[in-house]
């Protein structure tokens, strides 16, 4: 939370060094039966971002995942929006923190 904005705030998403990966995991409902990866749009910002996986989360029913990889191009980019998009239906939008 931060005091002076009266507002929460989410804490920075470090993308690390060059040669390493890192990745935005995602949860949420109604996502397995996407009909495949090419129904599954992810935009952190505006960029689009590549989408790993999508399905269900083993031993969590009715729970579904999405593994979204975060590109180092957003290295500095502050609070972003998250938009999710599976089977043309736009999941509610979320803010993420890159540092």
């Amino acid at each position: 939370f931060d005091n002076a904005a009266l507002r929460f705030v989410g804490t920075p998403i470090d993308l690390g060094p060059s040669n390493e990966a890192v990745y935005l995991i995602l949860y949420g409902t109604g996502l397995r039966n996407n009909g495949g990866l090419n129904n599954v749009v992810a935009k952190l910002g505006n960029a689009d971002a590549q989408v790993l996986f999508a399905g269900a989360l083993a031993g969590f029913a009715g729970l579904d995942q999405v593994n979204v990889w975060i590109p180092k191009s957003l290295a500095g980019a502050g609070e972003i929006d998250v938009v999710l998009t599976v089977g043309g239906k736009t999941a509610n939008t979320v803010k993420v923190n890159i540092k």
